[in-house]
């Protein structure tokens, strides 16, 4: 688990160890206590789970961490990420001119990136609903490579 927050990553210090099932995975299981675009990338990963609110952040930095999430992601692996569904259209119709370029640009950042989704899937019991995005490393898995 990758988490920027001090006083979340000592929530989840605490936690972890009153988790049913955690300690069976315990030894798989660490708390990095870091922003993700500064984890190394040396250490690939088949899985990622990330519930950033993209939309809240700078387009270059929603963009710096799509790039760190490609570099991140095993050959073959899968990123799955939320945002609320039309969420972006809603806040330009109430925010400022800055605010609606910049959504705009983090549509274009998030456009480019979905190019390589395989799945998207509606949750409607989410309040408010929320597209859950699956994108696929567009690289072969290293066992298919020849």
């Amino acid at each position: 688990m990758v988490e920027l927050n001090d006083d979340f990553v000592a929530h989840l210090r605490g936690r972890l160890p009153e988790i049913p099932g955690a300690q069976a995975a315990r030894d798989r299981i660490s708390i990095v206590h870091a922003a993700v675009e500064d984890l190394p990338d040396n250490e690939p990963f088949d899985l990622i789970v990330s519930g950033l609110p993209l939309n809240n952040f700078p387009v270059a930095l929603v963009d710096q961490i799509l790039s760190k999430f490609s570099r991140l992601l095993a050959a073959g692996g899968t990123l799955s990420f939320f945002e609320y569904v039309a969420v972006r259209r809603a806040k330009s119709l109430v925010c400022s001119k800055s605010d609606r370029e910049r959504l705009r640009g983090i549509e274009r950042v998030l456009g480019d990136f979905l190019k390589s989704e395989v799945r998207r899937d509606m949750v409607m019991a989410n309040v408010p609903p929320a597209w859950v995005h699956h994108v696929r490393s567009s690289q072969a898995p290293i066992e298919a490579r020849p």
